[in-house]
Formats: C-alpha cells, structure tokens, sequence
C-alpha cells in the first residue's frame, strides 16, 4: 500500500513543484514592482526582473527595433514596394471618383476642413498676389505701347478703306502717328499705374467667388484625364519623397528615443498586462511544461530508486 502511494505522490509533487516554480518564476518576472526592505535591507529578487531593469529594456527595445525592424531599408521596402503603391493609388483613385460626384460648392467642399477664416484670408491673398502681379505683367509688357500702335494701326486702316481714305486724309493722320501714338499710350500706362491694381483685384476677386461657389462636380467635369495626370504626379511626390527624405524623418523622429520613453513611461501594471495579453498562451504553455517535466522527473525517480 506505501509502495503504490509513493509512486502516485512522488510524480504529482514533483510535477506540482515543477508547475509552481515556473508560475513563481514568471510572476518574479513583475512582481514586486517595487523592491521591499526587511530591517533596511532590500530583499533579494525585489523588485521584479522587469521592473528593476524596465530603462534598460526600454533602451535595447528601442535600439534593436529602429536598427532592424524600423530602419531605412526596411521601411523603404515597406513604403516602395509594388503593393504599397497600389493601394495608394487605389485609395487616391477612389477619393477623386468620390470628389466627382460632390453637388455641394468648392467652397463648401473646403469648409469641412478648415474654417471659414482661413478660407476668407486665402482668397484675400490670392486676389491681392495675383492682382498685383498681372498689374506688374501688364505694364512691364508695355501693354499701353501695344494698345497705342494697334489703336493708331486700326485708326489708319479704318480711313483708307473709307471715305476719308479718298480724300487722303490717311496720309495726313500718318504723319501724325508717332505723337498720337504717344499720347495715347502715356495715358493707358498711367491709367494701369494708378487704376489697375484696383481694376485687376476686382476682377480677379470675383473670379476667385466665382469659382469657390462653383459646384465641385461641375469644375471636375470630364476632368478625368487631368485628375489621373495629379494621381501620378502624387505617387511620384510620394516615391521621391521617400526615397529623398527618409533618412531626414528618420533621423528627427528618432524612433529609438520615441519607443524607449513610450516603454519608460509604462507603469509596470500597464506593461504587464500587455505582455501578457501578447504572450499568455506560451508564458501558461512554459508552467505546465514544468509540471510536466516535474512529473516524469518523479516518474524516473520512482522508477530507479
């Protein structure tokens, strides 16, 4: 009767050894988070292995994950690879067919995502820029110099095919070009100086109205061709992007720095509960090894012994 207790006990005392050291083990692994005294002396194994060397995990996570997981080649192959691309260019395709078929104005489009402000100055800047700018054009062209000769031109023409043309009157205007032509241009070019600012933004203010309170499916009309011309035009802003700038972002996102404080800055509860939410099936999976191991180690002891 002993003999058969001593071989069913043995092997379920080793195997409940086994199973309870493993559990204590990887419960040592976060518990305690804080290390304990006895009569001003830390116990031993407190606080637990992660807590006490949480920086230095933090720090080699964040090492090993920006040089081998989240480093230049890797995300370049990651962001350049032919399936990335195509899902860009599936998404941008969806969003222009989606933009096709908006009833509401441009801008009412554009209110959705900054504010009625910010639009206001856009416009204000556009109408004043471009204003100035055309005033600028027009007059370093010498558009009163043009306007002049083609008005004198047409004046001269006007008269030969006439009656006055008969008379010859034409010949006598001809001899007057030159002063004509002068007056009439100093007076277009002053009158583009002191009026054509005002003139051009008004102009060009209500152009900008004009085309803010267009409907969005009216502009983007039969427009499909320039919209695939913009699609390309961004996927290859968006390879040269990465392909130029890469080693910049990483550098300033630091990802290193970025993951060793985002671990730092887990409480020990936190982080315990994400591991083992990541890893509780292999961590359960490693207890009831050691029960297992503890079980036939006792099984051998009966055995032999």
């Amino acid at each position: 009767m002993y003999t058969i207790i001593y071989y069913i006990a043995t092997p379920m005392i080793t195997g409940a050894v086994g199973f309870l050291t493993n559990d204590l083990a990887i419960r040592m692994l976060f518990h305690p988070h804080k290390p304990k005294y006895i009569f001003g002396k830390r116990v031993w194994f407190t606080p637990g292995l992660i807590p006490k060397e949480q920086k230095r995990i933090a720090a080699s996570l964040g090492a090993s994950i920006s040089q081998n997981l989240m480093n230049q080649e890797v995300l370049e192959r990651t962001l350049l690879n032919e399936m990335t691309v195509s899902k860009i260019e599936s998404t941008l395709s969806a969003t222009f067919a989606s933009i096709q078929q908006e009833d509401c104005s441009l801008k009412e489009y554009l209110l959705r995502f900054v504010s009625p402000d910010e639009i206001a100055k856009v416009e204000t800047s556009i109408s004043e820029e471009v204003g100035l700018s055309a005033t600028d054009m027009l007059i370093n062209h010498q558009l009163g110099n043009q306007v002049a000769k083609m008005a004198v031109d047409h004046a001269i023409e006007s008269m030969k095919k006439g009656v006055m043309g008969l008379l010859g009157a034409d010949k006598i205007v001809s001899h007057l070009r030159e002063p004509a032509e002068r007056l009439l241009r100093d007076n277009i070019n002053q009158m583009l100086e002191k009026k054509g600012p005002d003139m051009v933004h008004s102009m060009i203010k209500s152009g900008v109205s004009d085309l803010l309170n267009t409907p969005v499916k009216r502009l983007l009309e039969a427009k499909d061709e320039q919209l695939k011309t913009i699609q390309n035009a961004i996927i290859c802003i968006y390879k040269n992007a990465i392909e130029s700038q890469l080693p910049k972002m990483l550098e300033t996102l630091n990802i290193a720095k970025i993951i060793e404080e985002r671990i730092n800055e887990l409480d020990m509860d936190e982080m315990e509960r994400l591991i083992m939410e990541v890893m509780k099936r292999e961590l359960s999976a490693i207890v009831w090894l050691g029960a297992g191991l503890g079980f036939i180690i006792g099984l051998i002891d009966c055995l032999l012994f």
